[in-house]
């Protein structure tokens, strides 16, 4: 007889009756004037071509009577309840299992979509297997994501081999085409797929592609949704779905590369699904990091194509809010926000909000010195504009001197003292703050004690009305220090001391400048005597004229050489012989010609 292998599936097994006890007959066995129903719609079917006598040009089958269903439906029908009876036994890959429990058509759900997989098998060894039926169609390498994700070990069955094995009392055998990750069916990819997924998968080393399996297979997922929707076999939202599933460094890699394919229309969808990424990315980084005080993230667009993620930790002190603030630009791609790792900035920020309260445990405790009536910062405007860590702070010192309050810019003058404040440094500060201020009030006690007196006053009013010319006695704004100057030059300053008797001051400043002045105007009086007898004698080789009231420019007669002559010594000691010898020698070296290229002019 003609081997039944070759020509399934068409129905070859019936049922003897239409109850729950019925029992399969395989055409081979049937007989003759007995009713059988078909197993899948449990409509009438007849023998034809079974006479074991005969040769016939068709395989002996059932066929019904009238109408009836597809040959599809009976295969998917016999497999599932025929082959898969409870106690049957069947191998897999060598492996041989007893069916303990099967349950079809149950839909599974995946973050790759529904599956419904033909058959679920439970062994008596624990083990699950997924049966699909080729028949009419088979299983393609789309739906490895769904496998990978469910992780069982998927079984093809060929209905046209496995039911004469089951008839013929053979134990079924049957091929894995997925398990633990590997599937062993050939998947089909076209060049649009290979410029795109197939190129974005060759980036990834052979460990990358071990280490991101799900990731691959998501990127397949979501080709496969695109393709399916553009031969309209998918709604958008399955491609939107597809593309949410897939890691966000592919989703921007396929954006940036398929964005302007003419295949898809999901541009302005896919981009906010990963700026969306990107904002929740960042509250995640607010919400994750509560060991930050005042925490908070913000994200300013501040031009077409750059934005500025702040990363601000707030630092309440008394009635102000200060701040310490990390600031990263970002730059949008195409309209498109990419994520960046802030681990760094976040760290800078780490550390200033610690010195920060460490400065602050530090003003703390100055605050509670009793000469201190606060420290603040400078103003509640500078506390919004600028972060903790530029801060000018005020310390507000208690004067005891002068029973009032001083305020102190700390770091405004004294930066040192701000960046490195301690205890120990701001008494520091504080006494030599208060010793200054003794020094002013003791010199404004002296100041008020020689103002009103007459004695001292006298002696400057004399002393001054002895001067003429530019010469010049200087009183200091605090009647403290005289100067006796002759133009720019000091001769003579004196500085009152505490030491000094108020009584006797006036003697003693007269007497100090009095013999001075004489002096200063004996001498002159010697220089001008000598320079007249100069100028008025019958030699015309020299001229002396008036530099100042102490200097003279000698001039050699009829040339354009001069020189600066004598600057005036006060000293007592120095009479008309001392400046005879000084005119004379300057003299001498003008007409020798030290001072410039000179010859004598005769008359």
């Amino acid at each position: 007889m003609k081997n039944n292998y070759d020509d399934l599936p068409q129905l070859i097994v019936a049922l003897d009756s239409k109850d729950d006890t019925a029992n399969y007959i395989h055409i081979n066995d049937v007989k003759e004037d007995v009713i059988y129903y078909c197993p899948c719609c449990k409509g009438v079917v007849k023998p034809r071509a079974y006479k074991k006598e005969y040769d016939y040009q068709v395989q002996p089958h059932f066929y019904h009577e009238s109408c009836g269903c597809s040959e599809e439906s009976f295969v998917h029908y016999i497999c599932k309840t025929w082959l898969f009876e409870n106690g049957s036994i069947f191998m897999v890959d060598g492996h041989t299992y007893t069916v303990l429990n099967v349950e079809t058509e149950k839909t599974l759900h995946t973050s790759f979509g529904d599956y419904r997989p033909d058959i679920i098998v439970e062994t008596k060894d624990g083990k699950t297997l997924f049966f699909e039926i080729a028949y009419s169609s088979k299983k393609s390498a789309h739906y490895i994501p769904i496998w990978d994700e469910l992780g069982i070990d998927v079984v093809e069955i060929n209905a046209r081999e496995f039911i004469n094995q089951k008839h013929n009392n053979d134990v079924p055998e049957f091929k894995v085409i997925y398990s633990d990750g590997e599937c062993f069916i050939k998947s089909y990819t076209k060049s649009d797929y290979d410029d795109t997924i197939g190129k974005r998968k060759s980036e990834w080393k052979r460990q990358d592609k071990l280490n991101y399996k799900i990731q691959w297979e998501k990127l397949d997922w979501f080709w496969n949704m695109l393709c399916q929707y553009k031969n309209g076999k998918v709604a958008e939202d399955d491609v939107v779905s597809a593309f949410k599933s897939m890691d966000y460094n592919d989703q921007v890699w396929c954006y940036k590369n398929i964005k302007n394919k003419t295949c898809t229309s999901f541009k302005e969808q896919f981009k906010e699904i990963i700026n969306k990424i990107f904002f929740d990315s960042l509250k995640c980084l607010q919400d994750e990091h509560t060991d930050i005080p005042g925490f908070l993230v913000n994200c300013n667009h501040v031009s077409p194509l750059i934005y500025v993620v702040e990363m601000i930790s707030r630092i309440p002190y008394l009635d102000y809010n200060c701040y310490e603030k990390v600031s990263v630009k970002i730059r949008a791609y195409g309209g498109v926000l990419i994520k960046v790792d802030l681990s760094s900035e976040l760290g800078i920020l780490k550390n200033r909000v610690n010195d920060a309260h460490q400065k602050l445990e530090i003003i703390n405790e100055c605050s509670s010195l009793d000469y201190i009536k606060s420290v603040t910062p400078r103003s509640h405007w500078d506390t919004t504009h600028y972060p903790f860590s530029e801060l000018y702070f005020t310390f507000t010192f208690f004067d005891h001197i002068h029973n009032s309050y001083i305020k102190e810019e700390i770091g405004k003058y004294e930066p040192s003292l701000y960046d490195q404040i301690s205890l120990e440094k701001l008494k520091k500060y504080y006494n030599d703050f208060k010793n200054s201020a003794l020094d002013k009030l003791r010199n404004e006690q002296i100041k008020t004690v020689l103002m009103n007196n007459s004695k001292y006053k006298e002696a400057i009013e004399r002393l001054s009305a002895m001067c003429f010319g530019n010469l010049e006695l200087r009183v200091s704004s605090d009647f403290r220090r005289l100067w006796l100057m002759c133009g720019y030059k000091e001769l003579d300053m004196y500085e009152y001391c505490m030491d000094y008797n108020f009584d006797s001051l006036g003697e003693v400043i007269f007497k100090r400048f009095e013999d001075k002045i004489k002096n200063i105007y004996r001498i002159k009086n010697i220089i001008d005597s000598l320079c007249d007898s100069i100028n008025s004698s019958n030699n015309h080789y020299w001229a002396i004229e008036n530099n100042s009231d102490f200097n003279k420019r000698l001039f050699l007669f009829d040339t354009y050489c001069w020189v600066n002559f004598i600057p005036i010594s006060m000293s007592i000691y120095e009479g008309e012989e001392y400046f005879k010898s000084i005119l004379l020698e300057a003299m001498k070296k003008l007409a020798s010609g030290e001072y410039g290229d000179i010859r004598l002019m005769e008359e």
